[in-house]
């Protein structure tokens, strides 16, 4: 398995390109708008695979505002997204 994983063939490797420049697409377009739900938030980038021909999420999207985005784990993408402005005086 291990050698399945290093070495990888032509085509998986033009795969592994078209998923990633269309999961940047996505992901770049969702960062262009300004987003009040970490559930929309979700909802956007999963459909923005979708549109660009992918299967889907290839894992659970962790969308986390405020205290939550302090939580790697965190899956449930149901909160109001919270924005704070730090200022910093020198």
């Amino acid at each position: 398995m291990n050698q399945l994983r290093v070495h990888k063939s032509p085509a998986e490797i033009e795969l592994m390109r078209k998923v990633g420049q269309a999961s940047g697409r996505a992901i770049t377009d969702a960062m262009r708008r300004s987003w009040t739900s970490e559930k929309k938030l979700a909802a956007t980038l999963e459909h923005g695979f979708l549109e660009r021909d992918m299967d889907g999420v290839g894992y659970i999207p962790v969308v986390a505002g405020g205290t939550n985005a302090l939580n790697i784990h965190y899956t449930r993408n149901d909160s109001l997204i919270e924005w704070v402005l730090l200022l910093h005086c020198v």
